[in-house]
């Protein structure tokens, strides 16, 4: 008779290895509580009312005067202090360079779209960015480029909850003056919008988009 074939009992099943490390969790310090003691409510920090806030990442706390974007002193990590939402930890920047033809203008209407989803934006207001953005980008081209599309320009996404931060670094002749001579349509979808020299030459378009 043939040997029958031997099996390995059946291991015992144990907790997922997530569920194991959850019960081993720090807990970390609650931010916002300080302006507003037993409430538990977000009071954002400024210059007459400085709040206490703790880090995201290590819960080492300290206080802060403004809203805005922080590095830890204690583990370095970067995080941001929300007017509205409190502290977060702060998003990573996304840069990419393009040139101007079709193929990479489709290409970065799908990067912007991206970013305004992960903002929290609706598909009406990437729309309304979008159309912003692009006569940023085509008075670029003809003022900086001289209708060049193959020349390249960077541009960089710092997205956050409900606020999309912008910046092109673009190459050639700097543009000075009212960014709203270049830029009318995008200076009314976002308001803050700037331009200034860069170091090595050529200019820095910079905005934020807040909804």
């Amino acid at each position: 008779m043939a040997p029958q074939p031997q099996y390995a009992p059946p291991r015992p099943q144990t907790a997922p290895v997530q569920a194991r490390r959850q019960t081993g969790t720090v807990q970390r310090p609650p931010t916002g509580q300080y302006g507003r003691p037993g409430t538990g409510q977000w009071v954002p920090p400024s210059r007459d009312n400085p709040q206490v806030v703790a880090c995201p990442n290590c819960g080492a706390s300290f206080k802060v005067s403004q809203t805005g974007r922080y590095k830890c002193p204690s583990c370095a990590t970067a995080f941001v202090v929300d007017p509205q939402f409190g502290v977060e930890l702060a998003p990573a920047t996304s840069q990419l360079t393009l040139a101007f033809t079709p193929e990479c203008r489709e290409g970065f209407n799908l990067y912007l779209g991206s970013m305004c989803r992960r903002a929290g934006y609706s598909e009406a207001d990437y729309n309304q960015l979008k159309q912003g953005l692009e006569q940023i980008l085509q008075g670029v081209l003809q003022n900086c480029y001289q209708g060049r599309i193959y020349e390249s320009y960077a541009v960089a996404f710092l997205p956050a909850r409900r606020n999309l931060q912008i910046k092109f670094i673009v190459a050639g002749p700097t543009m000075q003056g009212d960014p709203r001579a270049y830029f009318p349509m995008a200076a009314q979808i976002m308001p803050d919008l700037a331009m200034r020299p860069h170091p090595k030459g050529g200019t820095v378009v910079v905005m934020s988009f807040r909804r």
